[in-house]
């Protein structure tokens, strides 16, 4: 396999368990911090929003100075607004860390798929962005587990270990990625225009596949934050469970979205059209989120949530496969960053609805789910739901 994949593929995953470590102990920080329910929503949205903004930006600044150092400044840009973060005892500090975390999340997340494509021959990108997904996931879930398990002790010290691999991730970037750019100048005028989102996507010559794949990866993103915020916060503040029981569950949907993705899907993808597996999976989604609704007992509600997460994670390999697929050399930095902007966008809005609907909506009689859970399941429903019709209408016309 491709000595340069292998490479920033195991940077990646050292960034992505230091990015996931504070997540199982975030909603226990509010708590504790006597923030607001709904401030667990805004947190989030408050970096979302940093990372739209600016994704399309670091999409162009790449393409002109590297992936690289892109990516050494992302990590130490994170690294110092966490700190931030660990130590916000206000709304204004703790929003404050947010929209930086939010701006230097988009510098290395954004340069990693456009290298991944840099280095990748076409037939390689399924493949390699498969493996890409997976792994990430993966990583992910042990960020998860390990911080479920460092902050169940003190929730600091889940702050302290992401620092420190975000500081050897820096320092893997800079023994084992080696970049040849072409260095070229930028003028005041196109740094304000980079920073302006809209003005990126309307000169970025994307076709329309492109546009209508990242319309519905809004939606599937849209779907994927608001049941999965709305989870993390219902286990801490409804069912009253330690950060580890999050831990426990991520990590266990990634190894196994792992082996689904090694065995079965990188199969599928290579005999199969991919946007029937595409459509597939979104439909299996729709059915297992309709489960969890009626689900009958604890146990029920536990299996039915991880499935979901399982082969939801199968998702964002197949829909990067298909945006990059149909994107040109010259524009994957700032498809790229596209992807990172509707990822971001639509972490906003989900985050914003699934922290004020919280609890504020009329009681629903259930066996088990009761409406702090229940609402924001129906809501990732309809999404999944337009992102399977958009699918379908885009195939009729395209394909």
């Amino acid at each position: 396999m491709n000595k340069k994949f292998l490479n920033i593929l195991l940077i990646y995953i050292f960034i992505m368990i230091a990015a996931n470590t504070i997540h199982p102990v975030t909603p226990e920080l509010i708590k504790i911090r006597k923030f607001p329910d709904a401030m667990f929503g805004i947190a989030l949205a408050m970096m979302n929003l940093t990372n739209f903004i600016f994704s399309s930006f670091w999409g162009n600044i790449c393409d002109k100075k590297g992936r690289k150092i892109i990516m050494i400044i992302g990590c130490l840009g994170y690294a110092i607004s966490q700190l931030g973060f660990a130590y916000s005892h206000s709304v204004a500090t703790l929003i404050t860390a947010r929209l930086l975390a939010g701006f230097f999340t988009g510098a290395f997340s954004v340069p990693v798929l456009a290298y991944i494509s840099d280095i990748s021959e076409i037939h390689e990108l399924k493949t390699h962005f498969t493996i890409y997904a997976t792994s990430t996931a993966v990583a992910a879930a042990i960020g998860y587990y390990l911080g479920g398990i460092i902050g169940s002790h003190n929730l600091l010290y889940a702050f302290y270990c992401q620092i420190i691999l975000l500081i050897i991730a820096v320092m893997l970037l800079f023994v084992l990625v080696n970049e040849r750019c072409n260095n070229q100048k930028l003028n005041i005028k196109q740094i304000l225009q980079s920073l302006n989102p809209l003005h990126n996507f309307l000169k970025s010559k994307i076709n329309k596949v492109v546009v209508m794949m990242l319309t519905i990866s809004f939606f599937i993103y849209f779907a994927n934050t608001m049941f999965d915020n709305s989870f993390s916060y219902y286990l801490s503040a409804q069912l009253k469970m330690k950060p580890i029981v999050n831990g426990v569950i991520k990590a266990t949907t990634g190894l196994t979205t792992l082996c689904l993705n090694i065995f079965v899907i990188n199969k599928l993808i290579r005999k199969y059209n991919l946007s029937n597996i595409f459509k597939i999976i979104l439909i299996t989604s729709t059915i297992i989120l309709i489960s969890i609704i009626y689900s009958k007992n604890k146990e029920m509600f536990f299996v039915m949530s991880t499935l979901f997460y399982i082969i939801f994670m199968c998702v964002i390999p197949l829909q990067q496969s298909l945006i990059m697929e149909h994107s040109d050399e010259n524009t994957r930095g700032v498809a790229s960053g596209l992807i990172n902007s509707t990822r971001s966008i639509a972490g906003v809005v989900a985050a914003l609805v699934a922290g004020n609907i919280y609890g504020k909506l009329p009681e629903i009689n259930l066996p088990y789910a009761n409406a702090r859970i229940v609402y924001p399941i129906i809501i990732s429903i309809i999404c999944i739901i337009v992102a399977i019709c958009i699918l379908q209408n885009t195939r009729r016309k395209y394909d």
